[in-house]
């Protein structure tokens, strides 16, 4: 099941048993142990109630634990604050100096998990 910005899809043949919301949102995050570093910026791909992809241009470790703030536009004005754990990282085809990570979230309260759970059974497309 594959489908455009706002809709699930589950490509190939991913292990993943929950849907993905594909969409193209920012989020930030800095590692959860150095505090005086800036959050960097970066694109989120898809999202689901238990992790997201995003593209960014710093190599993450797997395992790092990152604190990240998840801007939802057109559904919550504050981002989303929580605690993630590289699942994955590999070098993207588009350059060498960008990556694609795989968070799994370790730390979201239960309302933010429920908001995005019904974002993705609802499909929902956010826009600015």
């Amino acid at each position: 099941m594959e489908a455009l910005n706002g809709h699930l899809y589950s490509p190939h043949d991913e292990r993943r048993q929950l849907p993905r919301l594909r969409c193209s949102v920012e989020a930030k995050f800095r590692d959860l142990y150095k505090p005086h570093e800036n959050f960097l910026g970066s694109l989120v791909e898809n999202l689901g109630v238990k992790g997201l992809r995003l593209i960014t241009p710093k190599f993450l470790s797997k395992d790092a634990r990152l604190v990240a703030l998840l801007s939802l536009p057109g559904v919550i004005s504050q981002p989303m604050r929580m605690i993630c754990r590289v699942a994955w990282v590999r070098e993207t085809l588009y350059s060498d100096s960008r990556y694609e990570c795989g968070l799994e979230f370790i730390e979201i309260t239960p309302d933010d998990r429920k908001l995005l759970a019904g974002c993705v059974e609802r499909g929902v497309v956010f826009t600015p």
